[in-house]
This record gives C-alpha cells, sequence and structure tokens, in this order.
C-alpha cells in the first residue's frame, strides 16, 4: 500500500483546552482500522510559537513523540522538560502530558499512538 502525501487528511483544532488551531497531518488515517488494531494515530503535529497542545491523559494507550524540528516544553506528568530536534517523548498508559511551543519557529513532531 501507497498513501501520497496528497491523500493525507489535515485537521486543525484547539486540543485539550491547549491555545490555537493545531494542525494534525495524518500520515495514516485515524482510528484502529489503519492500524490493524495496534493503535490509532501517527500524525505530523505542528505547533506555531504559542500555541499548546492541551494536557491530557492516556488510559489504554501510550504516546510517543519525535521532535523534528522546532523548541517546545513538553508537560511530563506535570514536569516541564525543554525539548528540541531529535528528542522522544514517551506518555506511558496511565500517565499525563501535553506541548507547548515555546520557540520562535513552528514546532514539528511526529505523534503515535499504541494501545497496550
Amino acid at each position: 500500500m501507497i498513501i501520497r502525501s496528497s491523500e493525507r487528511e489535515v485537521s486543525r483544532a484547539v486540543r485539550f483546552n491547549g491555545r490555537g488551531e493545531i494542525a494534525l497531518t495524518h500520515i495514516l488515517p485515524p482510528g484502529p482500522e489503519a492500524f490493524h488494531g495496534k493503535g490509532r494515530l501517527f500524525s505530523e503535529v505542528c505547533l506555531a510559537p504559542g500555541e499548546i497542545f492541551g494536557t491530557h491523559a492516556h488510559h489504554g494507550d501510550c504516546e510517543i513523540f519525535c521532535i523534528l524540528s522546532g523548541e517546545g516544553t513538553y508537560n511530563d506528568n506535570g514536569t516541564p522538560v525543554k525539548v528540541g530536534p531529535g528528542d522522544v517523548c514517551i506518555c506511558g498508559d496511565g500517565e499525563e502530558h501535553g506541548m507547548e511551543n515555546t520557540g520562535g519557529t513552528d514546532l514539528r513532531y511526529i505523534a503515535l499512538i499504541l494501545f497496550t
């Protein structure tokens, strides 16, 4: 199977009471079907400067971020941690996290949610 970049769905919304309309470019269509029941999200996230992907908890799944570009502050279960390109953030089942773009350029990262 090939999914062309022109076929990818982009969604924009305020996420978990955050700030700004955050863009998610879905690398795979969202939902468990594309993951053969093993996950539900594989997307590139783009936060403009000052935007916040609000803090939220994971139950029955985990989420992994791989930072591609930009700088931000990752909320790791209530602990703010500065992150940048190449960093990987992991939110386990039962944990919470969020992300704020604290830099002067777009913050881009890959987000992957897998069922636990």
